[in-house]
C-alpha cells in the first residue's frame, strides 16, 4: 500500500548531533531498510511498527527506539490522526555515551564475552524510564520553540537524551543477564513479557490481581510467568506489588493522608494491617 493521506510533515530541525522531525497524519505506509539510530515519540493517535517479525503499537506516552541498521515497516490506516516526533540522535553520540558507562555493565556481566550494545526492541512508557520522562518534560515544549524560531542549545539536549538512553538500557541488560535463558534473543522477548506484565501491576495495583491472568496476558504458564519475574527483577510478583503498594503509601503518608485514608487508596485491607506492613519493611519507626 502506497501512502494514502499525509496532512502534514515539519521542516527537520538538525545539527551535528542529531535531527528531530515530526508529522500529523491518518494513513501512511514505508518500508525502511536500513534506518538510523531513533526514537519515536507519539503525542497523539497511534503508529504501528513491525520489526523482526514482531508488531509494535506505539501510542501517547509512549516511545520506541530504533537501532542501526535495522529493518522495519512503519504501516497504519486509521480514523484518527497520528501526531509522532522521530528524533535521531548521531550515532556518534550514541557510542560515546556507551563508551562512557559501559565499565558499569562490563562489570554486572563479569567481563564475560556478549553481544554488541544495542537497544531493546520495546514499547516503553514515558512515565517508567528516565528516558521517557525525559523526553515527556523536554520534547514537546523544545518542537514549539523551534517552530518559533528561537535559537535553542539543541548540543544539550541530545547530549542528555544519549545519555538517558544508554543509561536504561545498561539497567535492562543488568536485568536480563539474570535470567537462566542461554540465548538473548530469548531473554529479550522474555523481558518485554515480563515487563507488561509488571505495568499491569502498577496500573492496576489498587485492585486485586489474578496472577494466572497475568501469565495469560504474558503468554506463559504460570511457573514460567513467576520464575522469569523474579530472575529479572529479583522479587516475586506479589513481593513488587506489596513493594509498590507501600512507596505509594509513602507519599500520601508524606503529604498529611491519614492510614484509613491511604488504606483505602492504595487497596489495602484496613489501616492496622498498612501501617504494620510499613513498620515491617522499614517507611516508618
Amino acid at each position: 500500500m502506497q501512502q494514502q493521506e499525509f496532512i502534514q510533515e515539519l521542516t527537520p530541525f538538525e545539527n551535528s548531533s542529531g535531527k528531530i522531525n515530526h508529522s500529523r497524519l491518518k494513513q501512511f505506509n514505508r518500508k525502511v531498510e536500513s534506518s538510523p539510530y531513533s526514537v519515536k515519540y507519539v503525542t497523539e493517535g497511534k503508529e504501528r511498527y513491525k520489526m523482526n517479525q514482531t508488531n509494535f503499537e506505539v501510542s501517547q506516552g509512549q516511545y520506541l527506539i530504533v537501532n542501526a541498521q535495522d529493518e522495519f515497516t512503519i504501516d497504519f490506516d486509521a480514523d484518527e490522526y497520528a501526531h509522532g516526533i522521530c528524533v535521531y540522535p548521531s550515532e556518534e553520540l550514541i557510542r560515546k555515551a556507551y563508551e562512557a558507562k559501559k565499565s558499569s555493565l562490563e562489570q554486572i556481566l563479569e567481563h564475560n564475552s556478549h553481544e554488541d550494545f544495542h537497544f531493546l526492541h520495546q514499547v516503553n512508557s514515558t512515565k517508567k524510564t528516565q528516558t521517557g520522562k525525559f523526553l515527556d518534560c523536554y520534547l514537546p515544549s523544545l518542537i514549539q520553540k523551534l517552530e518559533k524560531g528561537e535559537n535553542l542549545d539543541l548540543d544539550s539536549f541530545f547530549l542528555d537524551l544519549v545519555d538517558y538512553m544508554v543509561i536504561d538500557q545498561i539497567n535492562v541488560d543488568k536485568q536480563l543477564v539474570n535470567h537462566s535463558a542461554a540465548k538473548r534473543q530469548t531473554k529479550e522477548e522474555l523481558f518485554r513479557r515480563i515487563s507488561l506484565a509488571k505495568d499491569y501491576l502498577s496500573d492496576n495495583f489498587k485492585e486485586k490481581v489474578n496472577l494466572d491472568h497475568v501469565a495469560e496476558m504474558s503468554c506463559l504458564s504460570k511457573y514460567h510467568f513467576l520464575r522469569s519475574f523474579k530472575e529479572f527483577f529479583g522479587m516475586s510478583p506479589y513481593q513488587y506489588l506489596l513493594s509498590f503498594k507501600l512507596n505509594e503509601a509513602q507519599k500520601l503518608r508524606n503529604k498529611g493522608f491519614s492510614y484509613n485514608e491511604i488504606s483505602l487508596e492504595v487497596g489495602f485491607s484496613d489501616p492496622k494491617n498498612l501501617r504494620k506492613s510499613m513498620k515491617k519493611h522499614g517507611f516508618i519507626d
